[in-house]
């Protein structure tokens, strides 16, 4: 289904183009900060897909010095691509065959190797307590509530999260990424990376 346009829309694509920054610049500048704001988090670094946002999560995060990635056995390629860039190995977790996402993180043996998370179709998948960097994808769940109890939205509760502006998500820019976190040298060290 086509998005419906309005007048704004293409005031803004003007406004854009009179600029001549089409990836930096005031209104990416706004977006970052209205984003994050949205989300929660003190810091949004926009780059040009949601699966350049977990590349450069593992990089940032210092997750891409561990040799193994964990993730679920379900879901997009994108999630496993960025990893699969930085030459590390994959421990599938299984998925719960109700909701789709890990729920079950006994599996887990080490408390070093980084984790990520997939909340999927808009459906929060818990996220652990650890020590360990966990990376949240949440291409699939803007605007969704982690916590009902805390109002707590997906996102908070890893070290990073990462998000798709992709045509066929929640928030869309026709394409795009986003990642959001607390931590300035995360923050930094991905606004470096794009």
């Amino acid at each position: 289904m086509w998005p419906e346009l309005t007048c704004d829309h293409y005031r803004f694509v003007d406004d854009v183009l009179r600029v001549g920054r089409l990836t930096d610049g005031p209104m990416v500048e706004r977006f970052e900060e209205s984003f994050a704001e949205k989300v929660g988090a003190r810091h949004a670094v926009m780059c040009s897909s949601g699966t350049a946002a977990i590349h450069a999560a593992l990089i940032a995060s210092g997750a891409a010095m561990s040799p193994m990635v964990h993730l679920p056995s379900f879901t997009f390629s994108g999630t496993a691509l960025g990893a699969a860039h930085l030459g590390m190995r994959f421990d599938w977790m299984d998925a719960d065959l109700g909701t789709g996402n890990v729920t079950d993180f006994s599996s887990i043996a080490d408390d070093v190797d980084p984790l990520i998370i997939v909340h999927l179709h808009g459906n929060p998948a818990p996220v652990p307590v650890t020590d360990r960097v966990v990376i949240e994808d949440c291409a699939q769940s803007f605007g969704s509530l982690a916590s009902v109890e805390t109002g707590e939205w997906t996102g908070r509760q890893g070290t990073v999260a990462c998000w798709s502006l992709n045509a066929t998500k929640i928030m869309w820019a026709g394409e795009g990424g986003v990642v959001t976190c607390d931590h300035d040298g995360i923050a930094a060290e991905v606004r470096s990376l794009i």
